[in-house]
């Protein structure tokens, strides 16, 4: 640990080290798993990743987006080498959408939501805190992401489970939205 706090006093790097072991596979899971995913049977059909509560259409610094999916549970697949969410942003082509954060950074949350025990009805939240613009990023913690003005989405991924075929996957884009700095 000294080793640590020298090489952060003198802003130099350090050798990387071991690996930790991967001990996925003799974790003991007591949860029962899950026997089927469901969405509201709607006319037109709602399908697993369509919007149930969607974006406002505009956001400032400082607010909180938040978009609503019709979902499987995450149960399904944990995407540990993958993502739940991602917030894109749209380029100036008007065309081309780049991914800016998923659900490991700080910005972001992924909260999954059930209906009812009885019930495979289940919704996942997604939610961007867009920070407020600094001028003088710290340079202890790296550099921040610089949010601009422009139009945003959120994207969601998952796997629903159907009794009799299995996992699937699905995907579901938010409608676009606007971030400015009113």
């Amino acid at each position: 640990m000294f080793q640590v706090a020298v090489a952060l006093r003198d802003n130099s790097t350090l050798a990387k080290g071991p690996s930790p072991p991967d001990l996925y596979s003799k974790q003991i899971d007591l949860l029962p798993g899950v026997i089927e995913d469901s969405v509201p049977l709607t006319i037109p059909a709602t399908h697993f990743g369509d919007v149930k509560t969607p974006v406002k259409p505009s956001y400032a610094f400082g607010e909180t987006a938040e978009c609503v999916f019709w979902a499987g549970s995450p149960r399904n697949d944990q995407r540990l080498d993958d993502t739940f969410l991602t917030v894109q942003q749209l380029q100036s082509d008007n065309k081309t959408w780049v991914t800016l954060l998923t659900d490991g950074n700080w910005e972001t949350k992924f909260t999954w939501t059930r209906k009812g025990t009885l019930s495979g009805e289940s919704w996942v939240t997604t939610s961007w805190e867009i920070p407020i613009p600094q001028d003088t990023p710290d340079s202890r913690l790296g550099s921040r992401l610089t949010v601009k003005p422009g139009t945003y989405r959120f994207q969601h991924f998952g796997k629903y489970k159907s009794v009799f075929s299995g996992l699937h996957d699905y995907s579901g884009n938010s409608a676009p939205f606007q971030v400015t700095a009113q």
